[in-house]
Parts: structure tokens; C-alpha cells; sequence
């Protein structure tokens, strides 16, 4: 059985769902097992939706947003602004990623998102420098 990967976009999606899940409920200074016991869920289920560990359904989520007080345009519009993020940055991972393979160089997954961060404007940095005679 073939297990289909998320996209670049999904997974940014996925993230900022489970982030905004788990900053949501820090906001409103509720425990997982708070959280867990307003929805009639584990709080191990909760745990893992945070963690992305375990996908959400769509009734558990909005049984979510309603026990943390939020609307769901409101909870939507707080993942869309992270996804756009998350999004951004996964794409920065991915083509430095395919950068480089086309360059030979051998950089952990792990390392990735590190070396992402540091090569933030090192394009412009060189583009910007001028060859001495």
C-alpha cells in the first residue's frame, strides 16, 4: 500500500494547525488534560495532535476550537498566518535541500532547517560583493 506524502503546502497546513492547537490552548492556560477532558478525549490524543503525531478529525477539531472558547474563522485565520510561514520556510528547506544535491554536498535532514536559517541573505550577501582585481 502506497502512503501518500503530504505536499509542501499540507504540510505546512498540518503544522499550523497542530501549533495553533497547542498555542490556543497555552493562551487560554488550559493543560492538555483540561483541554482533553472539555472535548471527552484523551489527553494523550491531544498531545499527539499537537505533536503531529496523529492526524486530526474534523469533528475532534471543532469540539477543539469550541472548548478553547474560539470561533472557527477565528482559529483558521490564526493557522493560515502560520501556515503562510511554515509554507515560506519549507520551501527555503527544500531548495537548499535540492541545492545541495545538484552541488554534491552532503547536509543531514536533521541539519536542514539550520543551514536554512543561516543562509538567510546569503544570496544577497554575494550577489552584493564585488570581485577585487
Amino acid at each position: 500500500m502506497d502512503i501518500k506524502r503530504p505536499t509542501l503546502y499540507e504540510a505546512a497546513w498540518l503544522s499550523a494547525l497542530a501549533s495553533t492547537l497547542e498555542g490556543e490552548r497555552k493562551r487560554a492556560r488550559l493543560s492538555r488534560m483540561a483541554l482533553a477532558a472539555k472535548v471527552g478525549i484523551s489527553d494523550q490524543t491531544v498531545m499527539r495532535y499537537e505533536r503531529q503525531t496523529r492526524e486530526m478529525t474534523v469533528p475532534n477539531l471543532m469540539a477543539l476550537i469550541e472548548a478553547l472558547d474560539m470561533t472557527v474563522e477565528d482559529f483558521i485565520s490564526i493557522a493560515r498566518a502560520r501556515a503562510e510561514v511554515e509554507y515560506r520556510a519549507l520551501l527555503r528547506s527544500d531548495e537548499l535541500a535540492a541545492r545541495r544535491d545538484k552541488a554534491g554536498l552532503s547536509v543531514p535532514p536533521r541539519n536542514l532547517q539550520a543551514v536554512a536559517d543561516s543562509n538567510v541573505g546569503a544570496d544577497e550577501e554575494v550577489e552584493g560583493r564585488q570581485e577585487e582585481p
